[in-house]
C-alpha cells in the first residue's frame, strides 16, 4: 500500500469529471497528493488530525461506494491510504496542505505502509498533546550490506496519544507482505536502526535519577502502550562509563520498551490470539533483550556488557569492588558467560544488524508452555521462515563462502542463542530477586511479569499487587 504514488489517478475528459478515487462520487479535486471527493477529503482530514482508530467486523474487504461509504470507517480510511492520499500533507486547522512538507515529501522516498492490526481504539480518551519528536529523515545506510535502503521518517508533529502506541503501527518504515527473503531481511535490518535512533522525549537521557518512568503497568497494558513506561531516549549504544545502581531502572525500563516496539513490527505476532501474544510476549522477552546487550558490546568494543544510555558493566574483575553492590548484583553471575560464549563469538563472526535481528526472530519464535495449537503451528512457521531468510542472508552476504561454509557460519549463528537463553535465565534469578526486595528501586509489576510470573505459570490473574512483593 502506498500513498502519493499517483499510479492510480483516473482522468475523464474533463477536468470537472473527476472522481474520487475512493468512493467514485464526481466532481472530485486533488487533496492530499491524490485525488477526492470533499466528503472523503473530511472524512480523511478528522481522522487524521484526531488520530480516530476504526476497526472493521468483516474481514477489512467492504467495498467503499457513494451511496454507503459510511458504512465501514476502517476499510474507508485504508482505501484513502491505498489510493495515495498523505496524511503527512494534513496540516494546520484548516487542513491546509504546507508547501515546505509537500517539497520535502518529494526529495523523501515514498514509504509503503504495513498491513499491521489495528490499534485499540483511542476515542474518548484523555486530552491530546501535540509535541515535535527529535528524529529526521536518515539517509545512511541501516546495513553497510544495503546502501540503497533507507529509513523512512519524517520530521512532523506527532501527538502524545499517537506515540504511546507501538513504534511498528505507525508506519514510518515500509513493509510489504511478501515471500522474498531480500525484502524481508531489509526490512528487519531497517527496524533494528530506527528504534535505535528513534527519540521522543524532551530531556536528554533515560538514567538520570528524575527521567519519569513508570514499572507498575502490567503487559497487556505495556504492549498496548509501551511509551507509559517511560519516554523514547537514543538508546546510545557507546560505551562511557560504568553503570552505577540507580540507573540500572532506566536502562532496563528503555531496552524492554524498545522490545515492546519491536514485536509491534512482527507481522506474525498479529496472526496470535491475545492469549498466545501475551505468552509469547513474555516468554521470549528477556532473552530477546540480551541478545540485543550481546550485539550492540560486540559492536562497539565496549570494555563490558553495554545496557544503553552509555552504561556498561565492566569485563575487568579489578574494577567490580569499586562499583555498589546494585550494579555488581545486575552483571557479576552472568559476565563471564556472556563474555566467552557470546560476545567474542559475535565479534569473530562480525554479526550484523541484520543478522542479529534475524537471530531476536528465531528466538522469539519458540513455543512457550499453555500456548495453543494454532499459537504453536504459527511459531513453527514462523521460526522455520526467518531460518530460511537468515541461510538466506548469510549467502547473499557472503559471497565467498561455499555451501559448507554457508552452513559454519549459520551454526556459529545458531549456537549463540542456546548461551543467551542462560544467560537471560540468571538473570532473571537476578532480577526477579531485586524487583520482589525494590533493589535498585526494581519492584514493579512490570519488572515482575517479565522475569518471575512467567515461570509460575502465566498468566494466573490479570493485575499484580506489587505491594505485596516484599512479603514474599
Amino acid at each position: 500500500m502506498k500513498f502519493g504514488s499517483g499510479t492510480e489517478l483516473r482522468h475523464d475528459n474533463s477536468a470537472h469529471d473527476l472522481r474520487c478515487l475512493v468512493c467514485e462520487e464526481v466532481d472530485a479535486a486533488k487533496h492530499y497528493g491524490s485525488v477526492c471527493c470533499s466528503g472523503c477529503k473530511g472524512f480523511f482530514r478528522r481522522t487524521v488530525r484526531f488520530h480516530k482508530v476504526y476497526d472493521c467486523p468483516f474481514g477489512k474487504k467492504c467495498v467503499i461506494k457513494k451511496e454507503f461509504r459510511n458504512c465501514c470507517r476502517a476499510c474507508r480510511f485504508t482505501k484513502c491510504l491505498k489510493v495515495g492520499l498523505n496524511p503527512l500533507l494534513v496540516h494546520g486547522d484548516r487542513g491546509v496542505t504546507n508547501p515546505e512538507m509537500s517539497a520535502r515529501m518529494g526529495k523523501v522516498k515514498r514509504i509503503s505502509l504495513p498491513d499491521l492490526p489495528i490499534s485499540p481504539n483511542l476515542e474518548g480518551s484523555s486530552a491530546v498533546t501535540t509535541i515535535q519528536p527529535n528524529f529526521k529523515v536518515k539517509r545512511e545506510a541501516v546495513d553497510k550490506d544495503f546502501e540503497d535502503e533507507k529509513i523512512i521518517s519524517v520530521d512532523t508533529p506527532i501527538t502524545t496519544l499517537t506515540l504511546n502506541l507501538p513504534l511498528g503501527h505507525l508506519n514510518f518504515i515500509s513493509y510489504s507482505d511478501t515471500s522474498e527473503t531480500v525484502q524481508i531481511w531489509k526490512y528487519f535490518g531497517n527496524v533494528e536502526k530506527f528504534i535505535d535512533e528513534f527519540n521522543d522525549a524532551k530531556n536528554s537521557g533515560h538514567l538520570s535519577k528524575d527521567f519519569p518512568i513508570d514499572l507498575n503497568l502490567s503487559v497487556k497494558e505495556a504492549m498496548a502502550s509501551p511509551r507509559l513506561i517511560c519516554h523514547r531516549t537514543k538508546m546510545n549504544w557507546s560505551p562511557q562509563f560504568v553503570m552505577k545502581g540507580f540507573q540500572l531502572r532506566g536502562a532496563w525500563a528503555r531496552s524492554v520498551q524498545a522490545y515492546f516496539d519491536w514485536i509491534s513490527f512482527v507481522p506474525e505476532i498479529a496472526k496470535l490470539s491475545e492469549h498466545d501474544k501475551e505468552l509469547l510476549t513474555v516468554g521470549r522477552g528477556i532473552t530477546s533483550v540480551w541478545i540485543l546487550f550481546t550485539h550492540r558490546s560486540a559492536v562497539a568494543q565496549a570494555p563490558g556488557i553495554l545496557f544503553t544510555g552509555g552504561c556498561y558493566f565492566p569485563k575487568d574483575k579489578n574494577m567490580w569492588d569499586h562499583i555498589d553492590i546494585e550494579t555488581q548484583m545486575a552483571g557479576r553471575r552472568l559476565s563471564d558467560l556472556a563474555h566467552s560464549e557470546v560476545i567474542d563469538e559475535m565479534k569473530n563472526l562480525n554479526v550484523s544488524f541484520t543478522e542479529c535481528a534475524l537471530l531476536k526472530l528465531i528466538s522469539l519464535f519458540m513455543a512457550v508452555p499453555q500456548m495453543s495449537s494454532e499459537g504453536v503451528s504459527i511459531i513453527q512457521n514462523a521460526r522455520r521462515k526467518y531460518m530460511n531468510v537468515l541461510t538466506e542472508y548469510v549467502r547473499a552476504s557472503h559471497p565467498d563462502l561455499d555451501a559448507v561454509g554457508v552452513i559454519n557460519r549459520v551454526s556459529r549463528l545458531m549456537f549463540l542463542l542456546p548461551v543467551i537463553e542462560r544467560v537471560s535465565t540468571l538473570d532473571d534469578d537476578t532480577m526477579g530477586m531485586m524487583a520482589v526486595f525494590n533493589m535498585a528501586n526494581m519492584q514493579g509489576s512490570l519488572t515482575y511479569e517479565m522475569h518471575l510470573r512467567k515461570n509460575e505459570g502465566y498468566p494466573k490473574k490479570d493485575n499484580v499487587n506489587t505491594t505485596e512483593l516484599t512479603e514474599l
